[in-house]
């Protein structure tokens, strides 16, 4: 597998969340919009999944936060739907709450997808049991603390379920910048890093959740030329 595991891409250092909600910002200014890097982001997940598996007729579960994730989760089902994929979307906490995820969630919504509402948590847990891939979207780099019981229960099961499954940017129950992880984090197959690791992805403590780490491009180094130096 094309994959790098733990370990920092052509040199690169890890950056935190915020350095790279500052580069996203400069990113943005220079002509490359949130909605784009999110696309690209979705795009470059679901051509990965799609070169490391047989996708027309795959029962896909991709679960989405109120965030940013989320949004990079509404495209991955977009693209895998597009491609043949049985795709099924559990809202785990709720309804998007970002303009730009808001707005593919409504594209997903167009394509008619089975969308399970947080208050079909339970509903969701036969579908990890189906599902032959499953796509973390839950949390993004910035989540610290505790995980829900809703969403334990459901990270729990994942945890048991025989499907390969691939977190966004990091495993849903990891703080991307200190390691720390809940007991129950989601333990990923292959985590898609978005243009650089993230200090999470290079520690030993979170090394048993990150599983095989893969960093793909969304853009940036294109608009920004001293992402390339």
């Amino acid at each position: 597998m094309e994959a790098l595991k733990n370990m920092q891409l052509s040199g690169k250092p890890a950056v935190t969340a915020a350095q790279m909600k500052d580069i996203e910002r400069r990113a943005d200014e220079a002509g490359l919009s949130y909605y784009q890097m999110m696309e690209n982001a979705g795009n470059g997940a679901a051509e990965f999944i799609a070169r490391h598996h047989s996708i027309t007729g795959t029962r896909v579960l991709i679960l989405c936060g109120r965030g940013n994730n989320g949004g990079d989760g509404f495209v991955v089902a977009r693209k895998l739907a597009e491609m043949g994929a049985k795709v099924v979307l559990s809202l785990v906490e709720g309804e998007p709450k970002t303009a730009d995820a808001i707005e593919n969630y409504r594209l997903c919504r167009e394509m008619a997808l089975r969308v399970y509402g947080a208050e079909e948590n339970d509903a969701v847990l036969p579908e990890v049991k189906k599902s032959e891939i499953i796509v973390d979207g839950i949390f993004g780099t910035g989540f610290h603390g505790i995980l829900s019981d809703t969403v334990r229960k459901i990270t729990e099961n994942i945890n048991i379920s025989i499907a390969s499954v691939y977190s966004l940017d990091i495993p849903s129950g990891v703080n991307g910048d200190s390691g720390e992880a809940d007991i129950d984090t989601i333990r990923a197959d292959v985590t898609l890093a978005f243009h650089r690791m993230k200090p999470a992805h290079t520690m030993m403590k979170a090394i048993e959740y990150c599983g095989d780490v893969v960093c793909l491009s969304i853009g940036i180094e294109e608009v920004l030329k001293e992402e390339r130096q």
